[in-house]
């Protein structure tokens, strides 16, 4: 299976990723068009994508943070969820977590939860349910994407 490692650096270049299975095959424009829907999501640098199984087969270069807020300890916390109909694991949530979130796209100021109906958080939800498959390499979809500081 392959997965897409997602890779940025916050205001210290110091660097924050996360990494999803993509499956056995998988769609490597789908996969790069969440670069820019990542990256609306994060503050400062454009978001890097490897997807990889042995060898590397799509790469962007980042860089640091120009944005004093790109800490890569405000994380956002992306939850997916196996498909009810998964062979496997049906209904098992994974988390996965990237540094640098942007809490402008925070529907309010006392919310932690991306809205995923609407704007860049239903941008990115379309692309990733298209392409994140769990470990075992079932299909899933993302449920939420939360802000944490932790």
């Amino acid at each position: 299976m392959f997965k897409a490692n997602f890779q940025t650096y916050d205001r210290n270049n110091k660097p924050t990723s996360m990494s999803w299975g993509v499956g056995d095959t998988p769609n490597l424009t789908n996969v790069g068009d969440l670069g820019p829907l990542l990256d609306a999501l994060v503050t400062g640098s454009t978001v890097g994508i490897d997807v990889v199984e042995s060898t590397s087969v799509v790469a962007a270069g980042v860089g640091p943070s120009a944005d004093a807020n790109a800490q890569r300890q405000n994380k956002w916390i992306f939850r997916f969820q196996v498909d009810a109909g998964a062979t496997l694991e049906p209904g098992k949530i994974y988390h996965h977590f990237f540094g640098t979130a942007d809490n402008s796209v925070l529907p309010s100021s006392s919310s932690d939860f991306v809205d995923l109906t609407a704007g860049v958080g239903l941008a990115f939800k379309a692309k990733a349910d298209l392409v994140w498959k769990s470990p075992l390499n079932e299909a899933g979809a993302l449920v939420s994407v939360q802000n944490t500081d932790d």
